[in-house]
């Protein structure tokens, strides 16, 4: 039988502004979190930890690359470590080590590499051709320059030196895998043995383990954007910009949570609604979730374009945070 709830907390501090507006935001999903303000801008690093700011000039032609392909379908967040993806005029892209301040250009060949998660030692482009009809990823060794190609689907430690496989059980790994091999993946994360998705009742959140029952942690909305790390899962029901439409424009119960699967704790937080600009009268809820295990992030959308296909395309978003503990 599957385990229901999960052990409440006091009220928690409230969400605060943080930033106000910025172009682009990031969370390494351990302790730093990077924003830019404008387009060559300095780059914004703040020490969720100590609570340190500091200003890094990027590298030329180099901008920040947004974190909302977290809110995606992949089992890792796309930064690392003290580590941040940068997009480098029309092509290129490169690796901000915030601890040095020092930017790493990566092989811009966009035939091949679209550089989406980056690790302590490498980083990973998916869906890259390998010949025939397999699907294969490539890796690149940020220390040697190196780059491997490996058959897909799989799960690699981006952290450890020669990025080994993660070890799966057989029910987590057909499950991990049969995610990352959708045509449109689930949003969904793994670490250290638990898998982390929407469950089929409606609004619950599931973490499968392999020789456990699954935890389900009840909720309202559509449970999306889960980040796996540093000990603290996170996930919001509020919606991506594609996403505008009827009721869920307003989604004004939506919120932001925080679990800790080794004590239980969870914390929410209601996210607040705002009016875009350029995007209708209506406040609405549109932005995506991140967290270190330090603090609880929501980027929320503040300027907006109409995309061709009919979406809304995010410009500029104010980015809200609250302390969290250890739980």
């Amino acid at each position: 039988m599957a385990i229901v709830g999960a052990r409440a907390q006091a009220e928690p501090p409230p969400l605060h502004e943080l930033a106000p507006v910025v172009r682009a935001f990031a969370s390494d999903g351990s302790r730093y979190v990077a924003w830019q303000t404008s387009e060559g801008s300095s780059i914004v690093v703040l020490d969720t930890a100590t609570g340190q700011r500091r200003s890094l000039p990027p590298a030329a032609g180099c901008q920040l690359q947004p974190a909302e392909s977290q809110a995606q379908g992949q089992a890792l967040p796309s930064s690392g470590p003290g580590r941040f993806l940068l997009r480098c005029g029309t092509v290129e892209q490169g690796v901000l080590d915030v601890r040095t301040g020092q930017t790493q250009l990566l092989p811009d060949d966009l035939s091949r590499y679209r550089w989406s998660v980056v690790g302590t030692d490498y980083a990973e482009s998916p869906n890259t051709g390998c010949g025939g009809y397999d699907k294969c990823f490539a890796l690149y060794d940020l220390a040697t320059g190196a780059i491997s190609v490996r058959r897909a689907p799989a799960v690699v430690n981006l952290d450890r030196p020669g990025a080994p496989a993660t070890s799966l059980c057989p029910s987590l790994r057909r499950r991990i895998l049969a995610a990352e091999r959708a045509v449109v993946p689930p949003s969904f994360a793994y670490e250290s043995g638990l898998f982390v998705h929407a469950a089929k009742r409606k609004g619950y959140v599931e973490i499968d383990r392999c020789k456990r029952p699954p935890i389900m942690l009840s909720g309202r909305g559509e449970p999306r954007g889960f980040q796996l790390s540093g000990g603290v899962l996170s996930w919001d029901t509020g919606y991506p910009p594609s996403g505008a439409g009827g009721e869920r424009e307003t989604g004004r119960s939506s919120t932001v949570s925080a679990y800790w699967p080794a004590s239980g704790s969870r914390l929410a937080w209601r996210l607040p609604a705002r009016k875009l600009l350029g995007g209708g009268p209506s406040p609405v809820v549109f932005g995506y979730s991140a967290h270190t295990q330090h603090a609880i992030f929501w980027a929320a959308d503040r300027s907006v374009n109409h995309g061709e296909t009919g979406g809304l395309i995010t410009e500029t978003a104010a980015i809200y945070s609250a302390r969290i503990g250890r739980g």
